[in-house]
């Protein structure tokens, strides 16, 4: 690489959360997508609590963040296993 990438400068983060469903399933298309600058400090985001309630109990969800560059080339991480509205619990 010609640039470490801790040296890359980071004009924006995006964050999605979404469920983790058999494709079909209509819970799928509750999706929460946000951009913030890349200075943004704390480098934190607080999903909505309205989001969250809408969600059935013991759903699965994932979350991808994105590092994106001033020239829109961009990084992605994607994390699963989460499970919200824990009731009985997700299946793993």
């Amino acid at each position: 690489l010609p640039v470490h990438p801790e040296d890359v400068a980071v004009a924006a983060w995006e964050v999605v959360l979404e469920p983790d469903v058999e494709e079909g399933d209509p819970t799928g298309s509750l999706v929460f997508s946000i951009r913030v600058p890349g200075n943004v400090s704390p480098r934190e985001v607080t999903v909505p609590a309205d989001y969250l309630a809408s969600l059935p109990a013991d759903t699965p969800v994932k979350i991808e963040v994105g590092a994106i560059g001033a020239d829109d080339n961009a990084t992605f991480s994607e994390e699963d296993g989460f499970c919200v509205n824990e009731d009985e619990g997700c299946e793993d």
